[in-house]
């Protein structure tokens, strides 16, 4: 039976403030996150596992591991061992792998606290696009001391942005060849808090257990996933994701380039991807999936101007933090 966690009481004649987790203050910064993710079930189970499994003088253990999680489109890109190549420049290797596959909820709940500055357009597209095929999830360790920092807010910051234009030379989306906006291929939690709220969001409880057994493991053997890799690369063949190389193949021979401009806009009003799919083939009949989920996505609007992500967050019912 799980023990709960120090600051989490089960008499029922405690107050509410009595009853909330104790986490550790160090594992993020943002304040509001440590007091809205106590209170969401994500959170709690993934935790509470994690601690029953670590022991109580564990909590440290997380500073040192992250995950990356290599998106359906970065399958046709082949860039997970570029990406990792990248990584163990910096110590960091990879020590477990796994393959899941997003729904419509799971995405949702994931991103949930920064949804609020997208577009309605934004929806189709994602769902379409991370429901496609299966995602590669890679647990990421780097030796204790190794950095500064915990593992998950440097990966993060490695990262680099969404959009090409405000990537530098040292993001790891730029060495990748990421593209730009939502095919930028891979996803890694902003600090130790996301990494435990976002595995209970990925993963039931069965699927959990050799997650945070990893996560809470001090020094884990580095992993040989290539065979995890090759299953993923499996999924979709090779593509470029490039609308340059789609418009190359369709201009001049099916549409003149102010066609090609007006197609591409019509796209991004779409929502019905399926829809567009039809389309497209009806105008080139060997156009591929990934050629529509290119086109669909070039220039659709995915945030709406001048809006920052929430989280929801007044603060009533206080937290314990240590």
């Amino acid at each position: 039976m799980l023990r709960s966690p120090p600051g989490n009481s089960s008499t029922s004649s405690e107050t509410p403030n009595d009853r909330l987790m104790t986490v550790p203050s160090l594992w993020s910064n943002n304040r509001a996150k440590l007091r809205r993710y106590v209170q969401e079930p994500y959170f709690q189970e993934s935790y509470i596992e994690y601690i029953e499994i670590a022991n109580d003088a564990a909590y440290k253990l997380i500073e040192n591991k992250s995950y990356i999680l290599f998106k359906p489109d970065a399958a046709p890109a082949r860039c997970v061992e570029q990406t990792l190549s990248v990584l163990a420049e910096y110590g960091i290797r990879a020590v477990y792998a796994t393959l899941f596959k997003f729904n419509r909820w799971s995405w949702r709940e994931l991103w949930r606290y920064e949804l609020n500055i997208s577009t309605y357009e934004r929806y189709p597209a994602i769902d379409a696009l991370l429901t496609a095929g299966p995602s590669l999830f890679v647990i990421l360790e780097v030796s204790t001391g190794e950095l500064s920092q915990s593992l998950s807010v440097f990966v993060n910051s490695l990262k680099g942005p969404s959009l090409e234009a405000d990537r530098s030379l040292h993001h790891l989306r730029f060495r990748i060849r990421a593209r730009n906006g939502v095919l930028n291929h891979v996803h890694c939690p902003e600090d130790p808090l996301d990494v435990i709220r976002e595995v209970g969001v990925l993963f039931d409880h069965a699927d959990r257990a050799a997650i945070l057994t990893a996560l809470s493991t001090p020094r884990c053997a580095k992993a040989d996933i290539i065979p995890m890799i090759t299953e993923f690369y499996s999924s979709a063949p090779e593509h470029a994701l490039s609308v340059d190389v789609i418009k190359t193949r369709l201009v001049p021979e099916r549409l003149t380039t102010t066609e090609f401009d007006a197609f591409l806009s019509a796209a991004a009003e779409e929502i019905d991807f399926n829809a567009f799919l039809k389309t497209l083939r009806a105008l080139d009949k060997t156009s591929s999936w990934w050629d529509a989920m290119t086109l669909f996505v070039a220039k659709r609007p995915f945030v709406v101007p001048d809006v920052v992500p929430v989280l929801d967050y007044e603060d009533r019912t206080g937290g314990h933090f240590w």
